[in-house]
């Protein structure tokens, strides 16, 4: 090989090198992009979950609220870190997203005064996800990162438990 094919060689290298890096680079940016937002699940979708006998965590949330913002990637990497994979009921658990003012149903419903708000539900029905003077406690309404992560925890911990 001459020394001119060598450099050709060498600059093709770097070429593919370079453009590789920018190709990772561009679908990192896009699953963080995707990390970091809300959509929506399809009523349909959302009233399968929420009465299926499986356990779904459910956040409502709107578009507007600013701290529904800040958390949904603290709510996503939960998901995946629980479970393993955010597909749906995989492993036992579930995920919906309500948007409120689209969803004025169950916000009324389940009275639903701020976001984000956290409930489970199974067969149809609110389960408690703690309790506090005595009371079972069926929401959550707040930013505190560790506590969403423990939602998510607790109840695939109890899902394993449950199945063996």
């Amino acid at each position: 090989m001459s020394e001119e094919e060598k450099k050709k060689y060498r600059n093709r290298k770097i070429v593919t090198v370079i453009v590789m890096g920018i190709l990772v680079l561009i679908f990192g940016l896009i699953g963080l992009l995707q990390l970091n937002s809300l959509k929506r699940t399809p009523t349909s979708e959302r009233t399968e979950a929420i009465n299926s006998n499986i356990p779904t965590i459910v956040m409502f949330y709107s578009k507007t609220c600013p701290d529904c913002k800040r958390v949904i990637g603290t709510v996503k990497l939960a998901r995946f870190k629980s479970y393993g994979n955010p597909t749906r009921q995989d492993y036992g658990v579930a995920f919906v997203e309500v948007n409120t003012p689209d969803d004025k149903d169950l916000v009324n419903q389940y009275h639903i005064t701020k976001t984000p708000t956290f409930m489970i539900f199974k067969n149809g029905q609110p389960q408690a996800i703690g309790s506090a003077n005595g009371f079972d406690v069926f929401q959550y309404a707040g930013t505190d990162k560790e506590q969403i992560k423990s939602l998510y925890t607790n109840l695939v911990l109890k899902q394993g438990g449950d199945s063996q």
